[in-house]
């Protein structure tokens, strides 16, 4: 990811060595341990450690983009510009309104449900 540094580390007698090195750069902040929770990023595949560089910086060069870009997601959602907005118009949601990012694929997934399991020829639907 261009803007996330994930770390593996082998060696756990490591950990408090770059947990300081990590903590004093000015460039980005370590994802807590509490909020991988809260984001639902406690799968230890993720990494043992997370670090998000601050809004408007990317690593460079990288494997996402040949070029630096013009913008860029995935940033902490406490960041100014990582705000969205959805506009919907039509029956109202079937689930209740997201609270996290990862509410959105639920929500719009029950959005797009048929109401019936029959499509516009009026063969079921599967």
């Amino acid at each position: 990811d261009a803007n996330l540094l994930r770390i593996w580390l082998f060696d756990p007698r490591l950990q408090p060595t770059m947990l300081a090195y990590l903590d004093q750069l000015p460039y980005g902040g370590i994802v807590s341990a509490d909020e991988r929770q809260v984001y639902g990023l406690t799968d230890p595949r993720f990494g043992d450690f997370i670090f998000v560089l601050n809004e408007g910086l990317a690593f460079q060069p990288s494997t996402f983009a040949r070029n630096i870009p013009k913008g860029m997601h995935g940033y902490r959602p406490t960041a100014p510009y990582q705000q969205a907005v959805a506009l919907h118009i039509g029956p109202t949601w079937r689930d209740k309104t997201p609270e996290r990012m990862r509410d959105v694929y639920r929500m719009m997934t029950n959005a797009l449900k048929p109401d019936t399991d029959e499509g516009p020829d009026g063969n079921e639907l599967r």
